[in-house]
């Protein structure tokens, strides 16, 4: 039974973030910056990609940046 309160991140939205970390590492700011995804939804963005490992995060200093990983 699907749970309506969780309704799965469209492909095209996964592909946004995914395209803003083209550019290299970005910060949550940054990339909310360039989706205009509000805080709830780039997080369960965020969490289904790094669940897929197509991104990956750590720290710059004392800031959480995400980055594609390497081919």
């Amino acid at each position: 039974m699907l749970n309506k309160s969780h309704i799965p991140p469209s492909d095209a939205a996964q592909l946004r973030v995914l395209d803003a970390l083209q550019g290299g590492a970005r910060t949550w700011q940054e990339i909310q910056a360039l989706t205009d995804f509000n805080n709830d939804y780039l997080g369960i963005l965020l969490g289904e990609l790094l669940g897929r490992r197509l991104v990956k995060t750590g720290h710059r200093g004392e800031v959480r940046v995400y980055w594609l990983p390497r081919a």
